[in-house]
């Protein structure tokens, strides 16, 4: 089964990440992946977090969080996805990129199920190394990428939906290290799934990753 939509060029989209700390493709990933896909993440059992009325960030979703290596959690289709995704990212030609590092090993499945569900403008933690990849396999909604600066008043708008594939730079990517700032929006109606995957530096590294 393919799992990336033919013609993606990821080297032109890491590149882009270099320049501007993130980019997005509208639809990434086929159309049978995704269902494929969905039908694992349906399966699995999903916690409520909402950030406390201290927090400087308003965060609210349903989350699935998995160490990637992790034998004692039954993901096979999740892990495939961690690995074919890591695996293409690391054979991608990138002048100035340290992509060939980036060996993810953690994963977040979030469900935005109401119109209070969602993430104001935020930097993602500086201990997921590299890059940070955003898959949406259900659902609609807008993604405000701000980049370097977070007062920026007219971020980019990006249209997240089933296939849509989200990039952003991590610490260690390349010269410049600066997480870039952005904020994800409540579903435009019903409820959105997006996947999450990093490379933790607090977890271990795994004694081996497929290449493909």
């Amino acid at each position: 089964m393919e799992i990336f939509r033919p013609g993606l060029n990821l080297s032109y989209l890491l590149s882009d990440v270099v320049t501007f700390g993130g980019t997005f493709v509208p639809q990434a990933f086929t159309r049978d992946y995704l269902a494929y896909l969905n039908e694992e993440l349906d399966g699995l059992e999903y916690g409520q977090y909402q950030s406390d009325e201290s927090a400087k960030v308003y965060e609210r979703h349903r989350d699935f969080r998995a160490r990637v290596y992790d034998t004692q959690v039954s993901i096979p289709r999740l892990r495939e996805l961690v690995e074919y995704v890591g695996w293409q990212i690391r054979s991608a030609s990138v002048p100035k990129a340290n992509n060939e590092l980036f060996y993810p090993d953690d994963i977040n499945v979030w469900r935005y199920d109401d119109q209070s569900s969602a993430i104001g403008r935020h930097r993602d933690y500086s201990h997921d190394l590299f890059l940070i990849v955003g898959v949406t396999t259900k659902g609609c909604c807008t993604l405000e990428f701000y980049g370097d600066n977070a007062d920026n008043m007219n971020p980019k708008i990006w249209q997240a939906g089933p296939g849509s594939l989200m990039l952003l730079r991590g610490p260690g990517f390349c010269e410049h290290d600066d997480r870039p700032w952005h904020a994800v929006n409540p579903p435009k109606h019903g409820e959105r799934v997006s996947i999450i995957i990093r490379q933790d530096i607090r977890n271990s590294q795994p004694e081996s990753n497929k290449d493909y």
